[in-house]
Parts: structure tokens; C-alpha cells; sequence
């Protein structure tokens, strides 16, 4: 397991809250990246960043007018 840091972006790409997340791999903390991102905010819509040390790894991409940025598999 690796602890990953997972940042929660605001609508404007700002830093709106954090979480670490201990997971198995990248994959598995993308998505409870943004499980605990929808959780927090009650939203179905989710913008997130996963980093290992100071590796950004994943960053979601910005949103466009085609629908949420992410929704659970």
C-alpha cells in the first residue's frame, strides 16, 4: 500500500480540500480520490489530483459541456 495525496479541485482549478488515501496503486486511489471528493462536497461530479511524494500522477481533465468530469464505474 502507498499513502497518495489526493487534492479535491474547485470549478476555477484552486485547491478546495485534501485527503490522504492509502491504496494499493494509482488506479485504485483515483477513484477513491474522487468518491471521497463527491462524499465531501454531495456532488456526482468530481475534479481531482493524486500525487506520491511530490509527483503529480494523475490530474483530471478540466471539465467541458458534455457532462461530469467523472462518475463512479
Amino acid at each position: 500500500m502507498s499513502e497518495f495525496r489526493c487534492v479535491c479541485l474547485a470549478s476555477d482549478g484552486t485547491v478546495a480540500w485534501e485527503i490522504l488515501i492509502d491504496a494499493p496503486n494509482l488506479q485504485a486511489a483515483i477513484i477513491a480520490a474522487h468518491v471521497a471528493c463527491q462524499e465531501h462536497f454531495s456532488t456526482t461530479t468530481s475534479r481531482v489530483e493524486v500525487w506520491l511524494g511530490d509527483d503529480r500522477l494523475y490530474v483530471s481533465p478540466p471539465p467541458d459541456d458534455s457532462g461530469p468530469t467523472w462518475t463512479p464505474p
